[in-house]
């Protein structure tokens, strides 16, 4: 679906993430949904996921999360929502079953971002 520019009021066709007009970037909100209780959040900033954030919504595999385990960035680079591992984190977080790095990597919707290969699955989705 096409969005209107909030800073110039053009018109952005589907798919496009910034305004030829002005620049400007839609990011959309990201949602994380824990594939085993259901719940989920929905962030429009850029946040640290920590293990107390992840205990609220996303069951007993929180528990295996470190204090800051990943962040979650509006990308100007990539023009999107991007994840990354956290250096702080002892357990690491991976991305449909591959090792996140440091360096963000962008999202599109759909990926599982998870603490190890199979604990703590949450499904990755774009808001508009």
């Amino acid at each position: 679906m096409n969005w209107k520019c909030p800073q110039c009021g053009l018109e952005v066709a589907e798919g496009r993430h910034r305004c030829d007009g002005c620049g400007e970037i839609s990011f959309g909100r990201v949602r994380i949904r824990s594939l085993e209780t259901g719940s989920e959040i929905t962030l429009g900033i850029d946040t640290e996921i920590t293990r107390h954030l992840l205990a609220g919504f996303a069951g007993g595999d929180a528990a295996f999360a470190s204090p800051i385990q990943f962040i979650l960035i509006r990308s100007i680079a990539h023009e999107r929502w991007a994840v990354s591992h956290s250096t702080k984190a002892t357990n690491q977080t991976y991305l449909d079953g591959h090792p996140l790095p440091t360096d963000p990597v962008p999202l599109n919707g759909g990926e599982v971002i998870s603490v190890g290969p199979e604990r703590l699955r949450l499904r990755v989705e774009i808001v508009v």
